[in-house]
């Protein structure tokens, strides 16, 4: 018995004795390092076990647990290709305080929306021209609050309850391709128009319709209200086409659907030479 009693106790001393010698070499950077060990460097902070080219392969080193390094903030899949966020309607310091938001969540302010736009983010929900240009890229309107939301919770938060009920619910109904404008017939855009000529007629274009750099074969003019213009009609033509203000082609997407032009014809003075 007194036997078996002095086994046990230099079995355990022997256990003992191996703690200790695991711990010294956890504790030693050198050694520990190369059994498998991460070794703090200065103030407390690990470092990864072996240094890479790679920033994937040293933060999976440093993070403590798979899951801690799954938390990390990463942006929404979508923004892989398209990260670009667009302002429409705020004061100027207003949205320079959004654009450090934007920033810290890795993401990208652009001047007007293009492929690349992820969302426009409004400030009321007013209707300007980049509101429209969104409306009929598909893209999504959404109210600043967004960004405060993923800067409060650390995370990328679906865009579905920051949308702008009105717009949310147009590009609903519009769809992919939108043939709104099709049986229209080719329009004239004069110069001067605000929104400028050239957003007018893609935005035309872009719900279906087809524009003209010639007025001779137009159905419809859309002028400023101050424009004075000719219209040279052929033979064939037995009246000149109608004209409008800019305003009807706008409230005819804003609406989707085509409206009476009654209202809309605000020129007092078309010169017609036929």
């Amino acid at each position: 018995m007194a036997r078996e009693n002095n086994e046990e106790a230099v079995t355990a001393a022997q256990m003992r004795s191996s703690q200790k010698c695991l711990r010294a070499i956890e504790n030693s950077s050198e050694i520990g390092g190369l059994l498998g060990f991460r070794a703090p460097s200065h103030g407390g902070v690990y470092g990864p076990l072996v240094e890479t080219a790679s920033s994937l392969i040293n933060n999976l080193q440093l993070a403590s647990t798979s899951e801690e390094f799954v938390k990390k903030k990463q942006a929404p899949g979508v923004a892989k290709n398209r990260n670009g966020i667009v302002f429409t309607g705020f004061m100027r310091e207003r949205e320079r305080d959004l654009r450090s938001t934007v920033a810290g969540l890795g993401l990208k302010v652009q001047a007007k929306i293009t492929n690349r736009t992820y969302c426009v983010i409004s400030a009321n929900g007013d209707r300007t021209l980049n509101t429209l240009r969104a409306i009929v890229s598909g893209i999504p309107v959404v109210k600043a609050e967004w960004l405060d939301a993923c800067t409060e919770t650390n995370k990328f938060l679906p865009l579905d309850r920051f949308h702008y009920d009105r717009w949310h619910n147009l590009i609903q109904k519009r769809g992919q391709h939108c043939r709104l404008l099709s049986e229209f017939g080719k329009v004239f855009v004069c110069d001067g128009c605000s929104p400028p000529a050239n957003d007018i007629q893609w935005l035309i274009v872009q719900s279906g319709g087809e524009v003209t750099n010639d007025p001779c074969e137009c159905v419809l003019v859309v002028a400023p209200h101050d424009h004075s213009l000719e219209i040279l009609c052929s033979e064939e033509v037995e009246f000149p086409p109608p004209v409008v203000v800019e305003k009807y082609i706008l409230d005819c997407i804003s609406e989707n659907k085509i409206l009476e032009i009654d209202g809309y014809m605000e020129h007092d003075v078309v010169d017609e030479i036929c």
